[in-house]
């Protein structure tokens, strides 16, 4: 690895570093604030948030699998804008999810989703003809279990009978449609790598 390699590499992590420490000295927010865990930070219980956090390891995973693939096809222009578009659409996903970006906005929320909405419908039109070409099963489902989710969010009927019937149905199919989306991913990932690897498969 050059010296170069390494500059570029490390840089993002500085820079975001960097920002934290501006952040915390701007806003007078301890910086142990921004670098902790958040159980840390609130002295809340180790199983607080912990199914919210594994369904952002999914998250993370399938936009990891995704730049990785889109690096690796960059001679394959339509597979590698195949990938880099989920990419991104994941990433923004990604965040949402992890800074709850929709749920400080109230009713406004609902513009998020019809942007995410939007957002998913253009990518599948676009890249109609690769998805034919994988196991799209996976990503119907995750679409599907996105849709309930977001119906439940809106609509909230689940509350008309519990608040435990209501995260019960919203988070739940949340989590199934991120494990499906990160499965969709990794599997046709894997699948384009085992052929790659061994034309005859």
């Amino acid at each position: 690895m050059s010296a170069k390699w390494l500059f570029w590499f490390f840089l993002p992590f500085v820079v975001v570093f960097v920002l934290a420490f501006v952040l915390s000295q701007n806003e007078d927010i301890p910086l142990g604030d921004l670098t902790r865990g958040v159980i840390h930070v609130t002295g809340g219980e180790w199983y607080e948030g912990v199914l919210s956090s594994t369904a952002i390891l999914f998250w993370q995973s399938a936009t990891t699998i995704c730049v990785f693939m889109t690096i690796l096809l960059r001679q394959n222009r339509r597979m590698a804008l195949f990938f880099g578009g989920a990419a991104v659409l994941t990433l923004l996903l990604q965040l949402d999810d992890f800074l709850g970006i929709h749920e400080r906005f109230g009713m406004g929320q609902v513009m998020f989703f019809a942007a995410y909405a939007v957002a998913a419908g253009l990518y599948v039109l676009l890249f109609f003809r690769q998805i034919l070409q994988t196991d799209y099963l996976l990503l119907g489902l995750a679409l599907f279990f996105f849709g309930m989710s977001v119906g439940e969010d809106v609509l909230d009927w689940g509350t008309s009978i519990s608040l435990t019937v209501h995260y019960l149905v919203e988070d739940g199919f949340k989590f199934l449609g991120i494990y499906a989306w990160f499965g969709y991913y990794a599997w046709t990932a894997y699948q384009l790598l085992r052929a790659k690897v061994d034309p005859s498969k």
